[in-house]
C-alpha cells in the first residue's frame, strides 16, 4: 500500500538521480561541470506534483597541488524550483553549468530548501531532507 511515508521515501530516491559530468577537459587548468536533474520511473498515476527547491550546490575537491581540499560553493543566480513530474522519460533540466579548476572532485551536495509531493486527491506531503539543509 502506498502511504505518505513510503511516497516521501520514493520521492527522495527520485530526487537523488542526477546526470552530471565534466566536459571540455583538454589538459587545461579548467573544466566544465554540468548538473542536470531527471526523474526515475515510478508509478505516477497518483501524483499531481513533486516539487523541490534547490538553493545551492557545493562540490568537494580532494587535495591536489593546484587547489586545496574542501567544499566549494557554486553560485546559483537564484533558488530554482523543479517539478519532477516534468522530468520523466529522459527529460532533463539543467541545474548549473560551472567552470571549475582541474582536480579530483568526489562529492556533490545540493542545498534543498523545500520540497513536497501533492497527490491527485489534493493531499500534500512535505519533503524532509535527512541531513538538514544539504
Amino acid at each position: 500500500m502506498l502511504t505518505g511515508k513510503n511516497l516521501l521515501r520514493s520521492s527522495l530516491m527520485i530526487i537523488v538521480l542526477f546526470v552530471f559530468g565534466f566536459t571540455g577537459c583538454d589538459n587545461s587548468s579548467e573544466g566544465m561541470l554540468k548538473i542536470r536533474l531527471t526523474d526515475s520511473p515510478y508509478p505516477f498515476d497518483l501524483i499531481k506534483e513533486a516539487k523541490v527547491t534547490i538553493t545551492g550546490v557545493k562540490v568537494h575537491v580532494s587535495d591536489s597541488s593546484e587547489v586545496s581540499s574542501g567544499f566549494i560553493e557554486l553560485p546559483l543566480d537564484s533558488p530554482q524550483t523543479f517539478d519532477l513530474m516534468d522530468l520523466q522519460g529522459g527529460v532533463t533540466a539543467t541545474l548549473i553549468n560551472a567552470n571549475l579548476a582541474a582536480g579530483t572532485y568526489n562529492q556533490i551536495r545540493l542545498v534543498v530548501s523545500s520540497g513536497y509531493i501533492k497527490l491527485k486527491d489534493e493531499r500534500s506531503f512535505d519533503l524532509k531532507v535527512p541531513s538538514g539543509s544539504e
